[in-house]
C-alpha cells in the first residue's frame, strides 16, 4: 500500500504544480503573466488582460468539467473566475 499512496501523492502533486502554472490571474502563472504584461503597458490594463486571459481559462475549465463529470473542477472554475474578478 506504500507504493500506491506515493504514487498518488506524486499524481497530486503534479496536478496541483499544472494547476499553479496556469495564466489565470489568481494563481502563480496569471501574475507572471500580469507582470510581463505590465512591463509594456500600464498596470491597470495589464491586470484586465490577465483578468479576461483568466475568465477564459475558467470557461475552459468549466466546460471540462461536465466531461470529466467532475464537481470539483466546475467549483475550481468558478472560484478562479469570482477571485479575478475581485482583483479588478
Amino acid at each position: 500500500t506504500t507504493p500506491v499512496f506515493f504514487n498518488q501523492l506524486f499524481w497530486a502533486n503534479l496536478l496541483l504544480t499544472a494547476l499553479n502554472i496556469l495564466p489565470a490571474f489568481p494563481v502563480d502563472g496569471g501574475r507572471l503573466f500580469r507582470a510581463a504584461l505590465a512591463m509594456t503597458q500600464p498596470r491597470l490594463r495589464a491586470t484586465e488582460l490577465s483578468i479576461i486571459l483568466s475568465a477564459v481559462v475558467s470557461l475552459v475549465m468549466l466546460i471540462s468539467s461536465y466531461y470529466l463529470h467532475s464537481p470539483i473542477v466546475a467549483f475550481a472554475a468558478v472560484a478562479l473566475y469570482l477571485s479575478g474578478q475581485e482583483e479588478l
